[in-house]
């Protein structure tokens, strides 16, 4: 990143690594169909001591609830 103030905008996909701030996190298209699971590993920086972190989702959606007859 550039020392003037100006952030990056790294993107990063299933099983990065980060210590960027501003990561932008793009999860293949194979997510919202429920046939599989991503991970990104958010690593801070040394000697940093970091009380919060702020997710923003631009696109988020779940499965639906399964239901199990058994459970009713």
């Amino acid at each position: 990143c550039s020392t003037l103030a100006k952030c990056c905008v790294v993107e990063m996909s299933c099983n990065g690594q980060t210590a960027m701030n501003n990561t932008y996190f793009v999860g293949p298209g194979s997510l919202g169909t429920g046939q599989g699971s991503c991970s990104i590993e958010v690593q801070r920086q040394k000697d940093e001591e970091i009380c919060q972190m702020r997710l923003d989702f631009y696109t988020f959606v779940l499965a639906p609830p399964i239901i199990d007859e058994a459970l009713l």
